[in-house]
């Protein structure tokens, strides 16, 4: 008779996680470094965004890093901030293998998004259509600030800039609630956990696909896109 593993006991405790002093559950400090690039959103805020090479060899890396913070008039801290990474399948001829091999020298976030294109057979040249490529890691919203489309007006204007400067033509994302830490400790709680975690998903993945036209990324993956077209 075959040993099977134990299955984990429901988790009871809270798996949400907490706000940084900065009002944030996941924004580090950052400086905004080489040529930033200023835009206006509203009457009262902005939106300011820098690109840089990971790479210290410009000519070998084709990887860009996009760092951008949101700022309102009157406050001393960012009201939100984005991080992504904007690559060149088209300009370098990258297929599925060569995009992995690239993003996993950078770190394991980079891979695990350019691994989507291996496990489900995509080729991002074709993915792209004759334009480049941007990975949204990160955007996130000061608690005080949210509520009034701040996020998607920020997240729409990044992806114009990004088309504008760099012939992006489609983003990918995973739409995450940020204050679940892990989908997987989110999925493995106690029904009122999970339940809460699953309904913030579906407000999230409502929200992008209503005010962006996201569409997911294949049927078994947790990415989503939104391809971005010329205003």
């Amino acid at each position: 008779m075959k040993n099977h593993m134990p299955v984990p006991p429901l988790r009871d405790e809270p798996i949400e996680a907490t706000r940084n002093r900065s009002g944030f559950y996941r924004g580090k400090e950052f400086r905004l470094r080489g040529k930033s690039h200023l835009v206006n959103l509203t009457g009262q805020t902005w939106l300011k965004w820098a690109a840089r090479h990971l790479s210290s060899d410009d000519d070998d890396n084709v990887i860009l890093e996009i760092n951008a913070s949101i700022w309102t008039a009157g406050q001393k801290r960012k009201s939100g901030y984005f991080t992504g990474y904007v690559v060149f399948p088209n300009e370098e001829l990258l297929d599925n293998s060569s995009l992995h091999c690239i993003c996993d020298a950078e770190s394991q976030t980079l891979a695990d998004f350019a691994e989507e294109f291996i496990i489900h057979e995509i080729d991002p040249l074709e993915f792209c259509d004759g334009g480049e490529l941007l990975f949204a890691d990160l955007l996130e919203i000061r608690k005080e600030f949210q509520g009034h489309g701040l996020g998607i007006l920020a997240f729409s204007t990044i992806l114009q800039e990004m088309r504008k400067a760099y012939d992006v033509s489609v983003c990918l994302f995973q739409p995450h609630p940020l204050q679940y830490p892990s989908s997987t400790l989110a999925e493995r709680a106690n029904p009122k956990i999970r339940a809460a975690y699953r309904a913030a998903f579906n407000r999230l993945k409502s929200y992008y696909q209503n005010h962006l036209g996201a569409m997911k990324f294949a049927a078994k993956s947790k990415y989503w896109y939104a391809r971005i077209a010329d205003k």
